[in-house]
């Protein structure tokens, strides 16, 4: 699964909060991408906890729930087994999409 990246605006100071409590948003938490051009101070890293499906049909169309934290964005892409999943809805604990026809079978190993 690709979960676009939700950077803050460059013209906002965005407050940290954790589970545990607060972060120190300080000039040496900025990461920036090997080029160089982009750069920033948080991301959301995405967690699954949860698939509705564990096996599916090649010819694709079944709904797919994933549930987990940090599952919202403006521009969420997922992808089964390589085959884009047609996102209907993300929200912040859950996406919903619908699969895509597989050209093959596969096998899964968990």
């Amino acid at each position: 699964m690709i979960v676009g990246d939700q950077s803050p605006a460059n013209n906002t100071e965005p407050a940290i909060l954790f589970w545990g409590g607060y972060a120190i948003n300080m000039p040496s938490s900025v990461h920036c991408n090997f080029v160089g051009d982009d750069c920033w101070r948080v991301k959301t890293h995405p967690k699954i906890n949860a698939l509705s499906q564990s096996s599916g049909f090649t010819t694709g169309g079944q709904t797919l729930t994933i549930s987990g934290y940090g599952l919202n964005g403006t521009d969420v892409n997922v992808l089964v087994d390589g085959v884009a999943c047609d996102v209907k809805e993300a929200v912040s604990g859950q996406i919903t999409c619908v699969t895509g026809e597989s050209e093959t079978e596969s096998v899964s190993g968990f």
